[in-house]
């Protein structure tokens, strides 16, 4: 083997070390949500005893069973969800220790590579790609505004939306969501995140304004879960992330 092959073939070997030492850190802090029929969702520990995911993979609003990263099995309650951005927090005790590590998503640029971890049973998975565009302003098709978004070029299996965008170290970039844009894979940067749970004053001790939307208590009614919309050639614009939508083309149910 020529030296430039062996350099190569190093290189290689590292970054794919450097990856799944990647995956297994963020998988010490994903869940796997059992709140649907079939295959169950992914979820982050973000907090001492906070749970986020995405409210359309929680189809129940009592108590959810969920499977912690070393397998052992717990229930959570719901603490707010918001329909219109598609996140959900969830109260859980005995969590403290796998809070997830949160990376500097400000810094992501389109062709940045990331990782989408998830956990849609008892073991962790992962899918490998890159940041396809980067949208500010962006608005879901429910209406919700949110400050920026991440569309990613990767897949996002059944069982993965609620789950992290992790960088290279396993640190958490974002939350993983393909409702958001009805199938096309995206990511809800960590900061939108946290200020989306921040408003609910349970989660933090004091409410907060959330651009992105707002978390509705669990003691308000839950906002039913949209069926799939009569629209068509939803197109996605690499440069705005803004849909032009035609009607009378049902688009698919997101994961």
């Amino acid at each position: 083997m020529s030296p430039k092959s062996e350099s190569n073939s190093s290189t290689l070997t590292e970054l794919s070390s450097e990856l799944a030492a990647a995956v297994e850190v963020a998988g010490n802090s994903v869940v796997a949500l059992h709140a649907r029929k079939r295959i169950p969702s992914s979820g982050i520990i973000w907090r001492d005893g906070v749970i986020v995911s995405a409210s359309h993979t929680v189809k129940r609003d009592d108590e959810i069973p969920v499977t912690l990263p070393n397998g052992d099995s717990t229930v959570a309650t719901i603490a707010g969800r918001d329909s219109a951005t598609d996140l959900i927090a969830l109260r859980i005790k005995g969590a403290k220790s796998n809070v997830a590590p949160k990376g500097d998503s400000a810094s992501l640029r389109v062709g940045s590579l990331v990782l989408a971890v998830g956990r849609p049973g008892r073991n962790v998975s992962a899918s490998f790609g890159i940041i396809s565009a980067v949208g500010e302003g962006w608005r879901t098709w429910q209406g919700a505004r949110i400050d920026r978004v991440l569309r990613l070029d990767l897949s996002v299996y059944d069982g993965f939306s609620g789950g992290p965008l992790v960088d290279a170290s396993g640190a958490v970039l974002g939350l993983n969501n393909s409702a958001l844009a009805r199938g096309t894979p995206m990511a809800l940067p960590a900061k939108a995140v946290d200020r989306g749970i921040s408003y609910y004053g349970g989660m933090s001790g004091q409410a907060q304004h959330a651009p992105a939307s707002r978390l509705h208590p669990r003691s308000s009614p839950i906002r039913p879960i949209p069926a799939p919309m009569q629209t068509s050639d939803c197109e996605l614009s690499s440069h705005s992330l803004r849909f032009a939508c035609r009607q009378n083309q049902r688009i698919t149910p997101a994961r």
